[in-house]
C-alpha cells in the first residue's frame, strides 16, 4: 500500500512539475524521483512476505479475518504482470540513453508503463483479501490512481499545449513579428 501510493506521489517528481522542479531544480526533483523509485522497488519485493505468515500464524499488523491472503485469479494475475511490469521500467529506466528513440518517446513509454503499473496495483490491491479490498480503502486507491492520471495529463497534455500556445501568442503578436498595425 505504501509502494501504491509512493507510485503515484512519484509522478510528481518526474521533473516537470514546475512548482517542484522551480523550487528544488530540476537535478534534485530527478534523485528525489529516483530514491523513491528504490523504495517502491523495496516494498514491491518485500511485500509478499510481509503478508504471507509461516504456517497460518497472523502477523500482528495484519487484520484480516484470516492470517495468509487468498489470491484469486484477478489478484493473482494482476500481481504477477505488476511485478514483471516493474523489472521491464526498472531495465529500461536504468540506462535509456542507448535505447533506440528520443528522449521524448522514452518519458511517454516511461510514463505510460508507471500508469499501467499504478492501474496493475490497484486492482490487485483491491482484488485481494485483506483490508485494502474494503470500500473505503478502494475509493481511496480509486482516488489516487485519479490524481496520478491528473497529474500525467498534465505533464504531457497541458503543459505542452500552453507552451504551444504561449509561442503562437509569441509568434502572431504584432510588435514580435515586426508588422505594425498601420
Amino acid at each position: 500500500m505504501v509502494a501504491f501510493a509512493a507510485l503515484l506521489v512519484d509522478f510528481l517528481f518526474s521533473g516537470r512539475t514546475r512548482w517542484i522542479s522551480d523550487r528544488i531544480g530540476v537535478r534534485r526533483t530527478l534523485r528525489i524521483h529516483r530514491w523513491v523509485a528504490y523504495a517502491i522497488i523495496s516494498c514491491i519485493a518485500l511485500h509478499p512476505f510481509l503478508y504471507t505468515a509461516p504456517d497460518g500464524v497472523s502477523w500482528p499488523w495484519f487484520n484480516a479475518n484470516d492470517p495468509t491472503l487468498i489470491l484469486g485469479n484477478w489478484s493473482l494475475f494482476t500481481g504477477l504482470a505488476a511485478w514483471i511490469l516493474t523489472a521491464g521500467i526498472i531495465l529500461i529506466a536504468v540506462d535509456h540513453r542507448k535505447l533506440p528513440g528520443s528522449y521524448r518517446a522514452w518519458r511517454l513509454m516511461h510514463a505510460g508503463s508507471a500508469l499501467l503499473l499504478g492501474t496493475l496495483i490497484a486492482v490487485h490491491a483491491i482484488s485481494a483479501d485483506g483490508y485494502s479490498g474494503q470500500t473505503g480503502l478502494a475509493v481511496y486507491w480509486i482516488l489516487l490512481l485519479c490524481v496520478g492520471l491528473l497529474i500525467l495529463i498534465e505533464m504531457f497534455l497541458v503543459q505542452p499545449w500552453r507552451r504551444r500556445l504561449a509561442l503562437r501568442r509569441k509568434h502572431e503578436h504584432p510588435s514580435c513579428s515586426g508588422n505594425r498595425p498601420t
